[in-house]
């Protein structure tokens, strides 16, 4: 006779992460289970539970087993649990929250090892070293009282234009909240193409891509403060979320190369995500991140429902590039050379996709599709593309990038670069047509 072993999360985050809104049972975290000591073989089963509320159940012979997981934010769990005949058991995977180790945060781009708490001597050495290296010349107590400012663009073929109010928040409040802070958020269609660009004095801004986001609670952007020894002319990394906590999850697995924490999620979003683009709905973020898993992971082959998926991806998202990046893919794999180079061209003058790794295989795609070395169009494309991407933080899910503006046009400028070009390199760039948003 077997018994059934429930397992639940208990994580101090929790409270915080309710109250910032969105469904608490929607992020599902891939839990294995091993049985270790006697009768032990075989491979581990794994249970999807709720990161928040509610459990996850599995039905087990009995024994002792070994329960782990690694959570979004990298943070690595384990429990041992006895299972004994005609008993159900129960296992809760808990862990102490510190800004190091931030057990329940669902952010895509997470390095648990850069946060740190703030101590009064700590701080006092940050500011120290941040003050010195950003030129300011100015006392510790003035340089906290500074504030970071992010100002918003929407992106068009005519050119940049601001979108709304620049959003701010003081480099004192970022110490007092242990190192991270919301800076924005709301709600972008699928429609717009909306940039934030995070300022820095005397240096090349940082241009963060929004995903579009319809849901209750929108998308956020938090500001996270990284040891100073790590970034030298940028200590601040983005956190970017959109309100859908398991394509959340899911990215975040991708990123950090979770292959199998990635598998085990996916599999349990494709099926939502199929829902989305059959019904129309507009949660392109999440179904294009399902896209991309599905892509890296072979989860999928050039038949059935597939092929038919990524055209709904790439043709009803016209303003987003992710589904045309996607789609080529699928018709290079089909044999469809001609078709496929003309998807990427397409991307590629639909703009910057919306996450890192789409540039990747945009770049590989146009390099495959090119006709012969004489074909003008790809390397015409290539040409931009690889200009526009010369200064993507390659270390961002979401696409991130270093520039600045100029005459409504995007200019790419190497990260703590002076955003001060004189007119003649300026000019000659946008002759040559490297100023593409």
């Amino acid at each position: 006779m077997g018994s059934t072993l429930t397992i639940q999360f208990d994580l101090p985050d929790l409270p915080a992460m309710r109250a910032r809104g969105g469904d608490p049972s929607a992020a599902r975290i891939p839990v294995q289970i091993r049985r270790v000591g006697e009768g032990a073989q075989g491979a581990p089963d794994t249970v999807l539970v709720p990161l928040r509320e509610g459990q996850g159940s599995i039905a087990l012979e009995p024994g002792s087993y070994l329960l782990r997981t690694t959570l979004p934010s990298g943070r690595y769990l384990s429990e041992t649990i006895e299972v004994h005949e005609g008993s159900d058991a129960h296992a809760t995977l808990s862990a102490e929250s510190s800004p190091a180790h931030p057990a329940g945060v669902l952010p895509w781009t997470v390095r648990p090892s850069e946060s740190f708490a703030l101590p009064a001597a700590m701080k006092s050495r940050y500011l120290k070293m941040e003050g010195r290296r950003s030129g300011m010349g100015m006392p510790i107590s003035d340089w906290s009282k500074t504030s970071i400012t992010a100002r918003f663009w929407e992106e068009s073929e005519a050119g940049w234009k601001p979108w709304s109010s620049p959003a701010s928040v003081l480099v004192d409040d970022l110490f007092q909240a242990d190192g991270v802070l919301t800076l924005w958020s709301g709600n972008t269609t699928v429609e717009d193409r909306i940039w934030m660009e995070l300022l820095f004095p005397e240096k090349s801004s940082k241009f963060t891509l929004l995903p579009p986001s319809s849901e209750e609670g929108g998308a956020r952007v938090q500001i996270q403060l990284v040891k100073a020894s790590d970034k030298e002319a940028d200590p601040y990394h983005l956190i970017v979320e959109n309100g859908n906590e398991s394509a959340s999850v899911l990215l975040a697995y991708m990123h950090a190369g979770n292959g199998r924490a990635a598998s085990a999620v996916g599999g349990y979003l494709l099926d939502s995500a199929r829902e989305l683009l059959a019904g129309k709905f507009n949660d392109y973020t999440s179904a294009a991140i399902a896209a991309y898993f599905m892509h890296q992971y072979k989860t999928a082959d050039a038949t059935g429902w597939w092929p038919g998926w990524l055209k709904n991806l790439d043709f009803q998202f016209p303003a987003h590039a992710d589904g045309a990046i996607l789609d080529g893919w699928m018709l290079l794999k089909l044999g469809e050379a001609s078709a496929a180079r003309k998807r990427f061209l397409e991307a590629e003058r639909r703009g910057m996709p919306l996450f890192t790794t789409g540039v990747r295989l945009l770049l590989d795609g146009l390099d495959l599709s090119m006709n012969d070395d004489h074909d003008e169009q790809v390397n015409a494309a290539l040409a931009r593309l690889r200009w526009n991407s010369s200064t993507v933080d390659w270390t961002e899910a979401v696409c991130t990038r270093w520039g600045s503006l100029s005459a409504g046009h995007f200019v790419a400028i190497p990260c703590g670069e002076s955003s001060l070009r004189t007119t003649r390199d300026t000019s000659r760039r946008q002759n040559e047509g490297f100023m593409e948003g």
